[in-house]
This record gives C-alpha cells, structure tokens and sequence, in this order.
C-alpha cells in the first residue's frame, strides 16, 4: 500500500477544493502532510447548509452544534464561548455576551475575536451600571434578587439584533450595529471604535445592510433607511409598506444582492402561569402577582419584495427555488438544489429574540421548516431545545 503522507502536493490540494468543512478537518486528521495542506487554506470549503448553534454542555462547557447537512451533532470546545449567550450571527461570525455583559464578535471556527466597546444604556434600560465587575458563579436555583440570575437575565435582554455590515474575512473596515432592547435604540461602532455611536430611534425588529447602506424594519413594517456619521439618524422611507400584511417577527433579507425582501412571521403564544407569592425584604407577603412564561408556535409566513426605488412592494408565492433560514442571525439564503435534503421555496426558522423569556417547559422549540407555495409546516429538529441559549443559524466562514 502506498504512504498516504508521500503523496503530491498538487492533487491533495485540489481534493481539499470538494471537500466540505467537516470532511476538511477529517482530511487533516490523516496524517501531518495532510493536515499542513489543510491549514494552507488554498481553497475555501465547499458551500454547505447552515448549522444551528444550541445549548452549552455543563458538565464539558462544550458547545453543541446541529449540522444540517450530516443530520448529526457535534460538541465544539470553543473557550469564547464558554459560559456566554449568543444574540445574533452575521457572515457567519457570533455575537456572544459575556457573563459579565460584554459582548464579543466570535469566529467559532478560527478562533479570532473582536471586543467590542462596553454596551450603551445598560443602566437606562435595566437599572445597571455599565461597567461590571467581579467574577460570575454559577448559582441554582435562581434567585430574582441575585446578581447572578439578575446577569443571566441581562445576557438575554440586552440586545435582540446584531449584525455587521460586511465579512471581516474579507473587510477589515466594516460597521457593527446592535439594537440595545431596554433603551430601544440603535448603536454602531468600526472595528477600532471604543464607544458606540447612538442612533435614536423607537422600537425595531431587524436591522440589515443592504448594497452599502443600512435599512432597519419597526413596528407597522415602517421602514427606515439609516445614515450612519457623526451625526446619524434614521429616514422614514414613504409607509407604504405598511399595507404588507403584520407579524410577531420581521426580517429583512437580502436576495443575493438583487432584492430587498421584508419576511413577515406570524406566531401564536401559548401560556403557562405560574402563581407566586410576592414577598418583601422581611419575607412577609404583600400579595400575589402573575408571572408569564411562555413559549410560541409559528403559524405562517409572507414574503414581499421592497421595490425602493419605485416604492412599491410585490408578494412573493414562491422563492425561485431557493431557501432561507431565519431567527436571531442574519438571514440565509441558499440555492436548495445544491443541497440534497435542503427543501425549495420553504423558510427555516428557529425561535427568535421574540421568544426571550421561554421557560423551560417550551424551551425554544418553535423550529421547523414552512413551505410558501404550500402554506404547510413541517420538523427539521425534534429534539428539545431548553431555555439555557437562543439557537442561532451559523453558515461557517473559517
């Protein structure tokens, strides 16, 4: 039998241009030749489906990954992530905030990471300074009136959309904007930034960049075109799409660059009261109060595409084929003939930052596939997702 490890280098580089990011890392595990060709990176992995990113083991700290493509899990070490929630993913890049509120911009792939400046408005919105200190211990049960469950609360309600306006794989100058929920304001900062720049503003439910520049969606589906500067502001393009049909979720998505597409998701709430006692800071009783822990169920979807220019705006029945994946991230969109098992003209989703209060009993399971053209719903994952981590599409970009 010939010695894996002497063959050329040449053809083992054009093997690695067929392989995907998995078969990749199992090509490098062969032998040291092999794995050297790897790490050149000569070619990029072929395109594949997204992965989901779920829960943290305990016990490991390791992060648990659904791929799509292989229908299988895997359990990633990734010390950035450890002990800390994800809130969005863009080009394939985490946003993750830190137990002790700081927010991260996370390849889970390569490793690299970018701090980013300490988050705005903590103290406007949820009564906290924004400046944290100590370390953070893990305590269960929690307790409302802890710091630690008070920490863990804010890892969720900090910030619903995060995402930047290129890939920094490929752009070293590019913008992150983040929409901080207590304050309900917009911020953005580059790479070198050390504070944010506000952008004010009332409510919204997803932020993108579209062909250089920044369109954010808000209640009523007005939409608003963002101009970033010294002093930025956000301009109300004509409410026009107002008439587009509403939704608990918004996204925006950009069709590979050729059109702006407003996706509309429709959500029914189901309720689980919890009965408590509301006690003083003698233990007494004063009363009782109603604590709402839900979870969520999709029941539709609608597309339509945002014609700017015309100010117009067109449903769209089908997706031309193709399949996009929303949630928390970035919208995705693929091409599903590439993809065997990827379904055309259906929509992906996974629970949303809509869903952030959840409790255990539902966990974030509102996932599963919708068709446009059928007005059908369908499972891509059955197992039970708990409340501990949103989970986030990932396409992987190492």
């Amino acid at each position: 039998m010939a010695n894996w490890s002497e063959l050329p280098q040449d053809p083992l580089e054009l093997i690695t241009s067929y392989l995907s990011l998995t078969d990749v890392n199992r090509f490098s595990a062969v032998c040291q030749p092999w794995r050297f060709i790897a790490k050149m990176k000569r070619y990029a992995p072929v395109p594949q489906l997204p992965w989901v990113i779920l829960t943290e083991d305990r016990e490991t700290q390791k992060r648990k990954f659904f791929n799509m493509s292989e229908q299988r899990h895997y359990y990633i070490d990734l010390p950035e992530l450890r002990g800390g929630y994800c809130v969005g993913c863009s080009f394939g890049w985490l946003f993750i905030v830190s137990p002790n509120i700081e927010l991260y911009l996370v390849n889970p792939f390569t490793g690299v990471r970018y701090c980013l400046p300490p988050l705005p408005f903590l103290n406007e919105g949820f009564g906290l300074d924004n400046s944290l200190d100590g370390e953070f211990v893990d305590e269960e049960p929690y307790d409302e009136h802890s710091t630690t469950w008070y920490l863990k609360l804010l890892q969720k309600l900090t910030i619903s959309r995060a995402v930047l306006s290129h890939d920094p794989n490929k752009c070293e100058d590019f913008f992150t904007m983040i929409y901080v929920r207590g304050s309900c304001r917009m911020a953005f900062c580059r790479p070198k930034d050390n504070i944010w720049t506000i952008v004010p503003h009332s409510p919204i439910n997803d932020v993108i960049c579209y062909k250089g520049n920044f369109y954010a969606v808000a209640a009523y589906n007005n939409l608003y075109e963002v101009h970033l500067g010294p002093d930025p502001e956000m301009r109300l393009i004509d409410p026009w799409v107002q008439e587009c049909i509403t939704g608990e979720s918004r996204y925006l998505v950009d069709y590979f660059g050729k059109h702006l597409l407003l996706v509309c998701r429709n959500k029914v709430k189901c309720r689980d009261d919890d009965t408590a006692k509301e006690q003083d800071e003698d233990g007494d009783s004063d009363g009782e109060f109603i604590r709402y822990r839900h979870g969520t169920r999709t029941t539709f979807f609608a597309v339509f595409e945002l014609d700017l220019e015309k100010e117009e705006w067109h449903r769209w029945n089908d997706l031309g084929g193709n399949a996009l994946f929303v949630g928390t991230n970035r919208a995705i969109v693929g091409c599903a003939s590439k993809f065997p098992g990827c379904k055309a003209d259906c929509i992906y989703f996974t629970s949303d930052s809509t869903d952030f209060l959840a409790s255990n009993k539902y966990g974030y399971n509102d996932v599963g596939v919708y068709n446009l053209i059928e007005d059908r719903m369908e499972a891509f994952y059955e197992d039970h997702i708990p409340n501990t981590s949103m989970p986030t599409w990932l396409l992987p970009n190492p």
